[in-house]
């Protein structure tokens, strides 16, 4: 029998995000394969899709680092990628991708990838001059939207020939649909009889979950049992929890923190929210059209690469007084909003699930590897 071939993936950490969920949702796929064999190095051991992964059965290593940008880490990857004879070194995120690249380089790893998941608006001169000048270290740099590759290519300088676009992707699997939704969990959170606009995002600015609790204050005047539940942590909680209660739907507001299992919640909402001022490719938006839910969304990032007219609702971001038009009217045209949701499923699963993505990724692997062995 062939010898399978070691893959890292190395990760700043996997604490909740949707880059961490793509990491563990990638390893998970590759336990199946006859040809890799999955290995995720985090640089902190805390985080739910920690516990996850070791549970799934995947090696789960940490590297210890004793401050943010602690470039020591450099010689512990070092050592790893020898000791574990690694073939293929994936990175994620700037950090993992900036000290992955150089220890890759130095310990002589066949093969490089990074992955780069979001625009990364807050990187400085220096840090992206950094990154140009590493790139000559990466066998491919991946990402997960168009708009994404554009950015890379004219602001990091990457030629075109080491950018390709792979998207994020869902197991159709996790996201089966169950038509009456959770009941028990409605009943627990007393959300019977209730249209159930549902959120599954972090708690910062960027997000905007504020103004979908200002755009509340509007809806309820149609609609005065509406609930909107979200999910997620973040830096926001107290201040949003104010602007419902200084809008007066503090009732009609859950904050449900952050949930590992997202299927549950999902099947419950009648109605999707993504709201973000700025976006990559959410994995998100793809969980819950694979529940058939219609969304509402900002027009902004990858988001129309997933949604067009047919599945949902685009619109401007920080706009809450249309987003209430929007809410109001999928809640008054439940027949429309569930043929789009019906158009979500298939969209996702002819372009968005794992059995159409993994591949993708397999292929580059294979293609990558070959190249060093001509």
């Amino acid at each position: 029998m062939k010898k399978k071939k070691n893959i890292l993936f190395l990760i700043t950490s996997l604490s909740l995000g949707g880059a961490e969920k793509h990491v563990l949702s990638l390893a998970k796929e590759l336990l199946e394969s006859s040809e890799f064999s999955p290995i995720i190095a985090s640089l902190s051991k805390e985080g739910s899709f920690y516990r996850e992964a070791t549970k799934a059965g995947i090696t789960v290593l940490t590297i210890k680092r004793y401050f943010r940008y602690d470039i020591f880490v450099i010689f512990q990857l070092i050592k790893l990628l020898k000791d574990k004879r690694i073939s293929i070194l994936h990175t994620h995120m700037f950090y993992s991708n900036m000290v992955g690249r150089i220890a890759g380089r130095l310990a002589h790893t066949p093969v490089i990838i990074a992955t780069e998941h979001g625009q990364s608006v807050w990187k400085n001169k220096i840090l992206i001059e950094l990154d140009h000048l590493t790139q000559g270290f990466v066998d491919k740099v991946i990402t997960v939207s168009e708009i994404s590759k554009s950015i890379r290519k004219k602001r990091e300088r990457i030629s075109e020939d080491k950018l390709i676009k792979i998207h994020n992707f869902v197991n159709l699997d996790e996201f089966s649909v169950a038509e009456e939704g959770n009941t028990a969990l409605k009943t627990n959170f007393n959300l019977t009889n209730a249209p159930l606009i549902g959120m599954l995002t972090r708690l910062n600015n960027n997000k905007r979950v504020q103004d979908a609790i200002i755009a509340l204050e509007i809806v309820v005047q149609k609609f005065p049992s509406v609930k909107l539940i979200i999910l997620g942590e973040g830096p926001l909680r107290d201040e949003l929890q104010k602007l419902s209660l200084k809008h007066g739907v503090a009732q009609n507001v859950l904050f449900a923190g952050f949930q590992i299992n997202t299927r549950d919640w999902l099947s419950i909402f009648d109605l999707f929210l993504l709201l973000s001022s700025r976006e990559d490719f959410p994995i998100s938006l793809l969980e819950a059209m694979a529940m058939k839910k219609p969304v509402i969304a900002t027009n902004v990032g990858g988001i129309p690469e997933v949604v067009s007219e047919s599945e949902g609702i685009l619109i401007k971001p920080e706009k809450p007084d249309i987003l209430a038009e929007k809410i109001i009217w999928m809640l008054k045209n439940p027949e429309k909003a569930k043929a789009m949701g019906q158009a979500g499923l298939e969209k996702i699963k002819n372009n968005f699930t794992n059995k159409v993505i993994v591949p993708q990724i397999i292929t580059l692997y294979k293609e990558c590897l070959a190249a060093k062995n001509k």
